[in-house]
């Protein structure tokens, strides 16, 4: 379950420091050379640093017209990110009317 659902961002806040969650991601023996456990590791530690970067990013909503997407408002926001989902969305749809069809009609 996400952290987001059962605490907040300024509880997550104060409890980082003392949260060791490597700790909780399964060990690797020493020998252990395997190179999708490798991977799997390495991509769960790039998840952490991002999250950590996420909740301690200053909330600044993003005028609509920006063509930066948000992150931080997919998990802070009170919308529970519809808005930064639905400007996405518009962004999509007009890149694709500028591209125009992609099939022959």
């Amino acid at each position: 379950r996400k952290p987001t659902r059962f605490l907040g961002r300024r509880a997550l806040k104060l409890a980082w420091p003392n949260l060791d969650i490597s700790a909780n991601l399964p060990a690797l023996a020493d020998d252990d050379n395997d190179e999708e456990k490798l991977a799997i590791r390495e991509q769960q530690l790039l998840w952490i640093q991002e999250f950590q970067s996420l909740l301690f990013q200053s909330p600044q909503a993003l005028p609509a017209k920006v063509r930066e997407d948000d992150d931080s408002a997919l998990l802070w926001s009170p919308d529970k990110g519809a808005a930064e989902l639905a400007k996405r969305r518009q962004r999509r749809q007009d890149a694709a009317k500028e591209r125009g069809p992609s099939t022959p009609s």
